[in-house]
């Protein structure tokens, strides 16, 4: 009898270890999702963590892949011992196998699970003007993500510096979304002429966030049919006459109109900030206008996650926050291949016009 009692409890614990050997956390769309529902048991040789599971959303193409991999490498490092993240990754259909392959060592390195999800033909119907599908991925990730109740989306030229649990503990209440206020709009010496008459007067938003980073309400979005929403506003624009400015951000913005809470700017700061801030005093105090400077001042100098939003660090080395973005980059097998692509520029003058759109 205890022959076989020992052999029932080996299987028993086959079971247990299984999901997390590296292949089982490299998980096609849905595999296995229905277990995960906010803490995951990690088994090791001395003991048995309970940890805090997040979903993580990425896109990109092949254009962005080795950013893609630069921002999950900052999030890795930077997270706490009891934070599990379980990304998923929006990607087409020609998503080069070498990325795949990179992308899947981090399972052996670092405990997270990640989930490829081939896009196929999603989005590609949109006008050719609106950019990569792929920028525009995030508008469906409530349908994607069933079996969660809420996740975070960012950016893939972000460099995020701090774990993301205090992000995702964030009662959004009765929000679609949480998202911070677009500094790029907001500001007075807004860096896109007529941006902020275009989101106050055109859009009718008084509160519009940047779609770089979002804290997603899936369950509640999911209830109300918002992606529905969100795709029929992105192909009908403005009053169905003319398309948004900024693509998925303007969607966003536009279907979860007042139902958006308002996050920390710690959560997606611009990189360019603290620089404009430094050479322009209108823009300083625009900025403390906007978020308040005490807040403002302390934010510039830890922020959770810098956000490369039209300035990129591979392009100006001697950006605001760039020298982390690139040290991390080095540790990359895409470093190379980042700056082949780039030809390294000056610091961007306080008249430079970044892009306010999150859109890659």
């Amino acid at each position: 009898m205890g022959k076989y009692l020992r052999k029932l409890w080996a299987f028993v614990g086959l079971l247990i270890l299984l999901p997390f050997s590296p292949q089982a956390l490299l998980a096609g769309p849905g595999d296995g999702e229905a277990a995960w529902t906010g803490t995951v048991a990690v088994d090791s040789p001395a003991t048995k963590q309970v940890k805090t599971l997040i979903p993580v959303v990425l896109s990109a193409d092949n254009n962005y892949a080795p950013q893609m991999y630069m921002a999950m490498l900052s999030m890795l490092k930077s997270a706490h011992g009891d934070t599990f993240y379980h990304f998923h990754l929006l990607i087409p259909p020609n998503f080069e196998q070498k990325y795949k392959d990179e992308i899947a060592k981090f399972v052996n390195k670092y405990e997270c699970k990640i989930t490829f999800i081939n896009m196929g033909t999603a989005l590609s119907d949109l006008a050719p003007e609106l950019g990569s599908p792929a920028a525009h991925y995030r508008l469906l990730i409530a349908d994607l993500l069933k079996n969660y109740m809420k996740c975070i989306y960012v950016d893939v030229d972000t460099l995020v510096r701090h774990d993301l649990a205090e992000l995702y503990n964030i009662d959004l209440g009765d929000c679609y979304i949480g998202g911070v206020k677009d500094a790029g709009i907001f500001s007075k010496c807004a860096w896109i002429p007529g941006a902020t008459n275009y989101v106050v007067f055109t859009l009718d938003l008084r509160l519009y966030v940047n779609s770089g980073v979002l804290l997603m309400n899936l369950d509640l979005m999911r209830k109300d049919g918002l992606t529905g929403k969100l795709v029929s506003a992105i192909k009908h624009g403005i009053n169905g006459t003319k398309p948004f400015l900024f693509p998925d951000q303007d969607a966003l913005n536009t279907a979860c109109r007042s139902r958006i809470k308002t996050l920390d700017i710690k959560y997606n700061l611009f990189s360019i900030i603290p620089l404009l801030n430094g050479r322009s005093q209108k823009f300083q105090e625009d900025m403390w206008d906007l978020v308040g400077r005490e807040q403002f001042e302390e934010v510039c100098k830890d922020p959770w996650i810098v956000h490369f939003a039209g300035t990129k660090p591979w392009l100006y080395p001697s950006l605001p926050y760039a020298k982390d973005w690139l040290a991390y980059a080095r540790e990359t097998p895409f470093y190379d291949e980042i700056m082949s692509r780039a030809s390294p520029k000056a610091t961007p003058a306080s008249e430079s016009a970044p892009q306010a759109s999150s859109a890659q």
